[in-house]
């Protein structure tokens, strides 16, 4: 509801705050937005926050976006079937202006439906029927009440009509009507949709407000669908309230806790027991509850501040306990409910204050409620709680032994609140099914406290749960405790004095019961101050810090009341419950500016229970990517980490994202991998560090080293080397296959002259060398190098004495001399891609004779043996080409010509005297003399001296000046060489 006092809407000189005040108040009311206000140090909802490094503002998560997942208020408001479908009929102001109805709330009017049919009598369950009523009508029900009684078999029956109870007369005629036991039926049917049927013409048409209490067996048989449909109509159409108490029986059926709980009311299932006192005590406490949740804001209600047992059997005749008393509360009564009043069994009581003062022992006892079998002290004067002294009570009753037969009696301490409740403790409780949760609907229990109309925070909480299953045992669960901590899971608003919880524990399908209990032993509940506003204090829902001056601690106290009803037939197959919202999660920087320490508190893996295996931060720079739960933010780091509910932990982040505005949060994990609510959301801005000395590799934000094997890069690893081998491999063997590889031997001069023909033949056999020449036009480097000396021998100084075996293609081969002149040599590129070397000499008036040039290789320079002055050293040649030398004709002595040696794609020499001047095989060279022919020229040189010098070329590996030069076609050639 919106509570406005009378002080708020007479406040005439603020009219737009008010005004504002009651559309604010009703938006959250009628549509569920929350108001988006500024509370400081607010860790939960900070809404803005101010960044000191630049002096900005960021919009935070406030309480809005944050429970409705990121969604605005306009948003939600618009989203409601207010808004959807509306129409106006060309009118648009009718789409906002609003309809307000006045009604003033109905004075409760009740109506006490009995069932009087035979089945009543089994257990003498009537007995305690007829005095739980007497004791309603008699002391409970207040002064101004409106009452009327029905019974109803299978005929309804008023008793008495409705009536006003003004004084204790009309109590007594109103309880004198409660039939007695011989009033009862001789028959089990009965007619409960008939007591519906009459309760229009009991109030005269005037049902609003009317509150039906109904006492039957409500067996499984009780009720026919008819039945339940008429009840059903009745309920909507006439606005009943319904509240049942259900009589101990076989089997009962679950519409009458569904009609009651539709309707508004309240419904009590009586357990059947082997002590009487339990029945009775049952039924006094759900007409205490009924009462409690009608009466209104001036009217005083009765209290249970404590309760306490004694068996008669057993050696312990001593019963003690302590309860406690606040300011809220006045007419404390201790009293002991006994099956006997007359052999009650009590032998005296003694009372103690919290000071150590003790009162008593008192021994005599009253006989004033001797009719609902309750009995209290008999005090001389006034009573020591008549003084009303806050505080901790102690008593304790000692028994007379009773060895006949074993007894149970129950101890009440109740208390009367007062008629103006401005400073009553009051408790209330309700319970809803969360809807769409993993497929499952759990159920979440709420208990609201409250002094006056300020909330009661810090106050222990809890429920007690009863189960039972459908073949009538009763199990007792472990209590439920509920928070007001405000972080959304269930509880949306801490301070509020709402205190929820999560029923997780279950024990099978069937009928669970809680009941809620509230105390403050350890004297830390407190209230805030709302200076009249009619608020509850500034306190949004959030860890704020409220100040000592509007703090007001509170007395010791305690409070017992009996909860809702819920029947469970379908319970969840496994664990869906996920951990609970972490809300004080805190991130702070280092001094160095490079780590992040995170610290917070576990969370439960099902909300407060239990344990979570994991947690995950994430980060973004937008806060709606964190609170869109559809989203999903880049991932920080992710921790394997087992904790249970309450540890404190601490985490260091590598952050290394720097001078821009950063939002974090957390969320856990459960071992069923169940993922909890966003954390509440820190803002990070990391300044950059300095530039270091040297370059350092940029950390990459992620998750932490899986510890699974990445199975995928380790094959694609070992397919590449592997691939990599197999090609080594592969070539390796190649080279060596083609290394072994038999070739036909070279043509060379050593074929046509050896080192016996040599002294013996001046000549060699030219033709035989041309032929070879033309057989085999490919040689292999290492087959012609393998028919040569070493290259030491070839290349060795001038000094070395050349081997009298060489024969003339090895001489050639000699590729330079310490004589060589290289200022009378050139090297000059041809235009066919190769070089071409001239070497110029000077011939002396004998026959002079040219060094020896041999190319083998592209890269190898053209060199000239020669000496300094110009003439062949004779004494470095051997005798043989001493011999040749003397053979060779002289002629006159002309201007010196260079010497050219040219090459192609087999390597030719070709020697060009001072007499001849011969054309290359290209095409090169100058025009002949006049007067001398081609065959003139080739007469003077004998052919037994003509040595062929043969190319080497292979075809597999081509030179690149080979393969750069234009196509021509060479005619034949001729490998001429004057030695």
């Amino acid at each position: 509801m919106i509570y406005l006092p009378y002080s708020f809407l007479s406040n005439m000189e603020n009219v737009s705050h008010t005004s504002n005040e009651i559309v604010r108040n009703w938006l959250e009311y009628r549509y569920g937005v929350f108001k988006d206000e500024t509370y400081p140090r607010d860790q939960l909802y900070p809404n803005v926050f101010v960044n000191d490094a630049n002096d900005s503002e960021h919009v935070m998560p406030t309480k809005q976006l944050v429970l409705c997942e990121g969604k605005s208020s306009q948003q939600v408001i618009e989203s409601h079937p207010d808004f959807i479908g509306i129409r106006t009929d060309n009118e648009p102001m009718r789409a906002i202006v609003p309809e307000i109805k006045i009604v003033k709330e109905p004075r409760m009017k009740y109506i006490l439906a009995i069932e009087t049919t035979a089945s009543m009598e089994e257990g003498e369950d009537w007995k305690w029927v007829n005095k739980a009523a007497q004791k309603l009508i008699r002391y409970d029900l207040p002064i101004n009440s409106d009452l009327a009684v029905v019974t109803f078999n299978n005929m309804t029956r008023v008793e008495h009509p409705l009536v006003r109870i003004e004084n204790e007369d009309t109590r007594a005629k109103l309880a004198d009507t409660i039939p007695g036991k011989y009033h009862l039926a001789n028959h089990d049917t009965r007619c409960v949709a008939c007591v519906l049927q009459t309760v229009p013409s009991i109030l005269d048409g005037d049902t609003v407000g009317s509150h039906v209490i109904l006492i039957t067996r409500a067996g499984s048989d009780s009720l026919s669908l008819t039945d339940e449909k008429i009840i059903t109509e009745y309920v909507k159409n006439h606005g009943i309230k319904i509240s049942t108490i259900m009589i101990p029986t076989q089997s009962h059926l679950a519409f009458y806790d569904d009609i009651s709980h539709i309707s508004g009311g309240r419904s009590f299932l009586v357990r059947r027991s082997l002590f009487p006192m339990d029945t009775y005590v049952s039924i006094l406490d759900s007409f205490q509850t009924i009462l409690g949740d009608g009466t209104g804001f001036s009217d005083p209600s009765m209290v249970t501040i404590h309760k306490n047992e004694h068996y008669t059997e057993g050696d312990s005749n001593i019963t003690t306990g302590t309860f406690s008393l606040d300011s809220s509360v006045d007419e404390t009564v201790l009293g002991v409910y006994v099956e006997d009043t007359e052999d009650h069994l009590i032998k005296s009581v003694t009372l103690e204050d919290e000071e150590g003062t003790v009162y008593g022992p008192y021994s005599k006892m009253s006989t004033t409620f001797d009719l609902i079998n309750f009995k209290t002290v008999n005090v001389v004067g006034d009573s020591p709680l008549s003084k009303h002294k806050p505080g901790r009570w102690r008593y304790t009753i000692q028994w007379f032994n009773n060895p006949e037969q074993s007894r149970k009696s129950i101890v009440r301490v109740t208390s009367q609140t007062g008629i103006l409740k401005e400073n009553e403790l009051t408790l209330k409780t309700w319970v809803r099914r969360r809807q769409a949760f993993n497929g499952y609907n759990p159920v979440e229990v709420f208990a609201q406290l409250m002094k006056g109309r300020s909330p009661v925070s810090a106050a222990r909480v809890y429920a007690s749960i009863d189960v039972e299953n459908e073949n009538g045992s009763l199990i007792n669960l472990s209590r439920l405790n509920l928070t007001d901590d405000g972080l959304g899971d269930s509880d949306i608003q801490r301070g509020d004095g709402i205190y929820s919880g999560f029923l997780l524990n279950y024990q099978g399908s069937g009928r669970y019961t809680f009941t809620i209990h509230v105390d403050n032993e350890a004297r830390e509940a407190y209230t805030i101050d709302s200076s009249g506003a009619g608020v509850p204090g500034e306190c949004c829902g959030s860890f704020v810090d409220v100040p000592q001056s509007r703090m007001f601690l509170m007395d010791s106290f305690s409070r017992t009341i009996p909860g809702s009803v819920v029947h469970l037939s379908t319970l969840p197959k496994e664990d869906i419950a996920p951990p609970s919202k972490i809300g004080d999660l805190i991130i702070e920087l280092s001094s160095d500016n490079k780590t992040l320490l995170a610290s917070w508190t576990s969370p439960g893996g099902d909300f407060l229970f239990g344990g979570v295996s994991r947690y995950r931060f994430v980060y973004s720079e937008n806060v709606s990517d964190l609170l869109d739960t559809k989203l999903h933010p880049d991932v920080l780091i992710e921790i394997e980490k087992r904790t249970e509910f309450g540890n404190s932990i601490s985490q260091l982040l590598d952050f290394p994202l720097y001078n821009q505005d950063y939002f974090i949060g957390v969320y856990a994990y459960d071992l069923a991998g169940n993922r909890g609510r966003m954390s509440n959301i820190q803002h990070v801005y990391v300044p950059a560090p300095p530039p270091p000395s040297t370059p350092l590799p940029t950390p990459i934000l992620g998750l932490p080293p899986s510890s699974t094997t990445d199975w995928v890069m380790i094959i694609a690893i070992c397919s590449g080397l592997g691939a990599l081998l197999i090609v080594c491999v592969l070539s390796i063997s190649y080279y060596i296959f083609t290394s072994r590889k038999e070739r036909p031997d070279s043509p060379s001069p050593s074929s046509c002259t050896t080192k016996d023909d040599l002294p013996t033949s001046d000549h060699t056999d030219s033709s035989s060398c041309h032929s070879d020449r033309q057989e085999s036009t490919h040689l292999d480097v290492k087959d012609l190098e393998s028919q040569v000396t070493d290259l030491h021998q070839i290349i060795g100084e001038q000094s070395r004495i050349t081997p009298v075996y060489w024969s003339a293609s090895q001489l050639l081969s000699k590729l330079e001399s310490p004589d060589r002149n290289p200022r009378k040599e050139s090297f000059q590129n041809q235009s066919y891609g190769y070089y071409g070397t001239s070497l110029s000499r000077t011939y002396s008036d004998e026959v002079s004779r040219n060094g020896v040039v041999n190319r083998t290789f592209d890269h190898e320079p053209v060199v000239r043996n020669s000496s300094l002055n110009g003439t062949i050293d004779h004494e470095s040649y051997p005798q043989e080409y001493s011999q040749l030398q003397d053979q060779v004709p002289r002629t006159p002595r002309l201007e010196p010509r260079p010497s050219r040696f040219e090459r192609n794609n087999l390597y030719r020499s070709s020697r060009i005297n001072r007499t001849y001047d011969e054309d290359s095989y290209q095409g090169f060279g100058t025009p002949l003399p006049p007067g001398r022919s081609e065959t003139q020229r080739h007469a003077e040189i004998p052919d037994e001296f003509c040595i062929t010098v043969s190319s080497i070329s292979n075809s597999d590996s081509e030179s690149l000046s080979d393969k750069l030069r234009p196509p021509h076609i060479l005619p034949k050639p001729r490998n001429i060489t004057e030695v």
